[in-house]
């Protein structure tokens, strides 16, 4: 389904937003196979006009292989970076284990995104690589408008970088790191 969507010149907003729940309201995650990641890179990478991504509370994967397949990452960051349409990206509360891997992806290639405006990595856990990544795209972005970045998990994260890109980037307007 998701493939068939590359090139779908009205179509603007896509959500992979999900929830699972059972009987006792315990909030389950299947990862969305490594296929409809790819599905996902190859709508972006089309010539559509989708300005807008939600993943939020998704249980992204990059597929859980050979770490050394880096593929559907590069897919993943080539798919952003050549965008000409997305203004609005959601990607608030990974589910799963991967989830500081696949937000370094993502803002690595939200970095040359060119219609950025809105990003939300809410209630997300930052690594080290996570956070340098955050700091790169906060800092060479030149669309960005405004970033939700509340409730992160920011124990034992060096913060320097990012305040650094602060200063230097021109266009944020709305920064929110409320807890």
């Amino acid at each position: 389904l998701v493939q068939s969507l590359a090139g779908h010149q009205h179509l603007e907003h896509v959500v992979f937003s999900r929830r699972e729940y059972h009987a006792s309201n315990q909030r389950t995650s299947t990862p969305y196979r490594e296929e409809t990641l790819r599905a996902v890179c190859s709508v972006l990478g089309s010539n559509c006009q989708v300005r807008s991504v939600n993943f939020s509370d998704s249980p992204l994967s990059f597929g859980g292989g050979d770490p050394q397949d880096v593929s559907l990452k590069e897919s993943v960051i080539a798919a952003l970076s050549a965008n000409q349409t997305l203004e609005r990206l959601e990607i608030a509360n990974v589910t799963n284990q991967e989830g500081p891997e696949i937000l370094s992806t993502f803002l690595i290639g939200c970095a040359s995104a060119r219609r950025l405006k809105y990003l939300d990595i809410s209630d997300n856990r930052l690594d080290e690589d996570a956070m340098v990544a955050l700091a790169d795209m906060v800092g060479t972005q030149t669309t960005l408008e405004e970033v939700r970045a509340k409730k992160l998990d920011l124990v034992s994260i060096d913060l320097g970088a990012l305040i650094a890109s602060l200063k230097e980037n021109t266009t944020l307007k709305t920064l929110d790191l409320s807890h």
